[in-house]
């Protein structure tokens, strides 16, 4: 691994520096190299993990309250994904969510996917 200047990224598969069509490969499907895509215990009784499914079939976690609103989970979709609130319609077990309802209005728990 010797050649690759310590400031600099690089994605080394089987001792072998990865070549730019690799690497394309990642951007193309929008992988993160910062994410990290299993979810963190929860911080508190009522928080817990759930995954979002984009449009564009990218998936993230997101910490939530059951006691959160859809509306509240769309502004944290924001701050992470930059994805207006008024542009988000998000859906679990085929239903459009509401924005003024809560987690626990729709039985949504840990590790779900919306």
């Amino acid at each position: 691994m010797e050649g690759i200047p310590p400031n600099e990224p690089a994605l080394i598969l089987e001792e072998k520096e990865a070549d730019d069509d690799v690497l394309s490969y990642f951007d193309y499907y929008y992988i993160d190299w910062d994410s990290d895509p299993a979810p963190a215990p929860p911080k508190s009784p009522d928080s817990m993990e759930i995954f979002i499914r984009t449009h564009m079939m990218t998936k993230f976690c997101l910490e939530v309250q059951r006691s959160d609103t859809i509306s509240n989970m769309k502004h944290k979709i924001y701050e992470k994904q930059r994805a207006l609130p008024y542009e988000q319609r998000l859906f679990f077990a085929g239903m459009l969510l509401e924005n003024d309802c809560t987690f626990a209005d729709y039985n949504i728990n840990v590790e779900e996917e919306l």
